[in-house]
């Protein structure tokens, strides 16, 4: 007999040892406490059928089917199934306390609580938003229920959820004490009611503007800002609560038809907001099927929503991270007022991702996912109406520059005009002189008159030389006005470009009796491209040449202030001071008969003026009427 007795003992000893070990610790809870997470003291139990009730669960049949949650809340994503969940909680106060367990997850279906009764049976306590909030045994956006627990007393609770038919399932439920979960609450409302408040404010602002402006983008904002906001109350159990409690349609099939009316509206926003047409038009193209899809998503949701929901979760994400990438390659495209909404736009999008794979399963869900998501709506919105505002700035400064660019080509128009008639009338004096004289030449031709024949040939070569350095200075002119006119800058020796400059007008000067004087000092010299500083030094002489009297001087020197300046003094007939600032004009007929009658294109000083500002410099008159005149020029 004892032999037998061993063997039944050593089975008997390794079974309560087992137990012990296999035993899940009950959740202590106490006056103070302050939403307890059960992890690893909650056990879950999948009813894959949905068929069994609050006998079956607790029975011994199913009890050692029950398998501990872990750590962090269970996520099932989206299912058929009921779920039961069991949980010890044990009373360390020497005194009877009310508790509360809550569920952290608004829109869940069908939630049920089981409390050990006084009779051995179950008290049930009833949410979930597929009944009218009234069932509720605490009025609270998300499941919660009281409880009560004795001195040092420990019970077992059971929680059934179950989505009707078919949704996402998360399972974040906390243990508090009464006071605990009241003072959360009230902190609750107040972060609640300032966020709601600030979404509030923004739409009606917009709106204003909306009314004020008329920018379609306003518009379009307001309607995303309203659906969202409806979105917003019926996912956070606020609306199901205050707005709508009897109706437990609209806040599941009205909340679903917001979502995709949200969709809709932000896919539309970022159209008009961005200019996707002009800027990217196969993406607005792509936009545009989105719209058409979330228009027949929210007809389709009134049906049976399990397909359609699970399709507008993956595809408010694909179509998320589009509208991002596209708002960033607008952005780099030079359209700045973008990047405030892509900033609000990519906050979104993180907590939009964030509580969409929890409601996946892919994440777990609890408190800071539901605030990550309140707060990154409330932001968005906020540099959403900073984007507009930046937006209308942008659109002014545009119509700023085109009225600017407008006016400039305006006024172009008129000087190319005036350039035209002033030119055209330069050019007609050498080509009327050269038809007079051929005429002519051929008359003494006819004649025979070979002494007249010469000097009509020799006013004829005259006429042409200026008709050429008319046309000359013209392509000149052209080119630089189209930034044809390359430079090709080297040191330039200013004494040696004088010498020659002054060589080449000697005989002029010598005709007229006017003396050139070359003072000009070799050091420094001068960077830049000096075929052009040639022209630009033989222009300035040569009209000094052509308005100083006989007797006079024509002097090239460096001034004194700067030897990097170059000056041309002549002691000519001077200028008035009221016409020196049109020298430079090519619009302006600045051009006068000199001391012998000589007669000029009014080019040279503008295209002087032109090479000058090629090279980043500065050129200027100094003259009085009867003491001459002085140009400065300066390379850059």
């Amino acid at each position: 007999m004892r032999g037998k007795l061993i063997p039944v003992f050593l089975v008997f000893s390794v079974f309560v040892l087992c137990s012990a070990a296999w035993a899940v610790p009950p959740v202590e809870v106490s006056a103070d406490t302050a939403g307890v997470e059960p992890g690893a003291s909650m056990e879950m139990l999948v009813d894959a059928e949905a068929a069994l009730d609050i006998s079956q669960a607790s029975s011994s049949a199913y009890s050692t089917k029950f398998a501990s949650a872990g750590a962090g809340s269970p996520a099932y994503g989206f299912s058929r199934s009921a779920y039961w969940a069991r949980i010890a909680v044990r009373n360390s106060e020497a005194q009877a306390g009310s508790y509360v367990v809550t569920v952290n997850f608004p829109l869940l279906d069908l939630v049920d609580f089981y409390v050990p009764a006084p009779d051995g049976g179950w008290r049930a306590s009833y949410s979930g938003d597929s009944r009218p909030f009234a069932v509720r045994e605490v009025p609270y956006r998300s499941p919660a229920f009281r409880f009560d627990l004795g001195p040092g007393e420990e019970k077992t609770v059971y929680l059934r959820v179950k989505e009707n038919p078919v949704g996402a399932v998360s399972i974040p439920l906390k243990v508090w004490s009464t006071t605990g979960f009241d003072q959360y609450v009230r902190g609750e409302a107040v972060i609640l009611g300032a966020l709601i408040g600030i979404i509030l404010v923004m739409t009606a602002y917009n709106l204003l503007l909306y009314l004020w402006v008329r920018d379609i983008a306003y518009l379009f904002y307001v309607l995303y800002a309203a659906t969202a906001l409806f979105t917003v109350l019926g996912g956070s159990g606020i609306g199901f609560q205050y707005l709508w409690p009897e109706s437990p349609w609209l806040q599941n099939a009205g909340r679903m038809v917001a979502v995709c009316l949200t969709l809709l509206a932000a896919t539309q926003f970022h159209r008009v907001f961005t200019g996707t047409a002009r800027h990217t038009p196969r993406m607005d193209a792509y936009f545009r099927w989105w719209i058409a899809a979330y228009a027949v998503a929210g007809v389709l949701v009134l049906t049976p929503w399990y397909l359609p929901g699970a399709l507008i979760i993956d595809a408010g994400l694909l179509n998320g991270l589009a509208v991002a990438i596209n708002a960033l390659y607008i952005w780099r495209a030079g359209v700045r007022h973008v990047r405030l909404y892509l900033a609000g736009w990519t906050t979104l999008f993180i907590a939009i991702a964030v509580v969409a794979l929890c409601d996946l399963g892919l994440l777990p869900r609890s408190g800071w996912s539901y605030w990550l998501a309140m707060a990154g709506f409330t932001l968005e919105m906020t540099l959403f109406s900073l984007a507009l505002g930046d937006r209308i700035n942008s659109m002014k400064r545009e119509a700023v520059q085109l009225r600017h660019g407008k006016e400039m080509a305006e006024a172009a128009a008129v000087m190319k005009d005036k350039f035209i008639s002033l030119v055209s009338h330069d050019l007609k004096a050498p080509l009327a002189t050269i038809t007079g004289y051929a005429h002519l030449l051929r008359h003494d031709i006819d004649l025979g008159r070979k002494e007249e024949s010469q000097k009509h040939v020799a006013a004829v070569l005259r006429s042409s030389e200026t008709l050429n350095a008319l046309v000359d200075s013209l392509l000149k002119t052209s080119r630089f006005k189209m930034g044809k006119m390359a430079l090709t800058k080297t040191p330039i020796d200013m004494a040696s470009l004088a010498v020659r400059v002054l060589a080449g007008l000697g005989a002029a000067a010598s005709q007229k009796g006017v003396k050139l004087h070359n003072a000009i000092a070799p050091e420094p010299h001068l960077h830049g491209d000096e075929t052009l500083i040639q022209e630009v030094l033989h222009n300035l002489v040569s009209n000094a040449i052509k308005f100083t009297h006989p007797g006079g001087t024509v002097t090239v020197h460096r001034a004194s202030a700067d030897p990097r300046t170059v000056v041309v003094r002549d002691t000519g007939m001077g200028i008035d001071s009221a016409r020196i600032p049109a020298l430079f004009n090519y619009d302006e007929k600045t051009s006068t008969v000199g001391t012998h009658g000589e007669h000029g294109s009014g080019l040279g000083l503008p295209l002087c003026r032109d090479i000058i500002d090629a090279h980043g410099g500065t050129i200027r008159v100094e003259s009085l009427p009867g003491e001459g005149t002085s140009v400065y020029f300066t390379l850059g």
